[in-house]
């Protein structure tokens, strides 16, 4: 996906997604685990198969987002993402660390970036 399309979630509720993002917040095989309960049961709660199809691209959009920016964060020779992240898209051509919220160093495999580990991996 290039960069700047899809989507990414909100840190807050007037902050985050392209103009700051904690790598450590998505999450993206829950995301996809989402996007199957969505086209499996979403009659069960009164969506149509149309809502359910449409509804389940933007929890793939947001798994296909959700990884470009790991890998744009990630550190070529460690494979570590950073505290703190300001992804490529909208503002920018190119992502960099920066836009802490935490008190804790932007560029740093540290206590926020840690906890993104077991959030990434899971089955299609």
């Amino acid at each position: 996906m290039p960069h700047g399309e899809g989507r990414l979630p909100r840190l807050g509720s007037c902050w985050g997604g392209w103009d700051c993002s904690n790598p450590s917040y998505l999450a993206p095989a829950h995301y996809r685990a989402f996007r199957r309960y969505m086209l499996r049961h979403g009659a069960r709660f009164g969506s149509t198969a149309d809502e359910g199809e449409r509804v389940a691209a933007q929890w793939e959009a947001l798994v296909q987002s959700s990884y470009t920016m790991l890998g744009e964060a990630q550190c070529p020779t460690t494979g570590l993402t950073p505290n703190w992240w300001q992804p490529a898209g909208p503002q920018r051509p190119r992502g960099r660390t920066g836009c802490n919220s935490s008190g804790t160093d932007a560029d740093e495999f540290g206590s926020e970036a840690v906890s993104s580990r077991w959030l990434v991996v899971g089955g299609k």
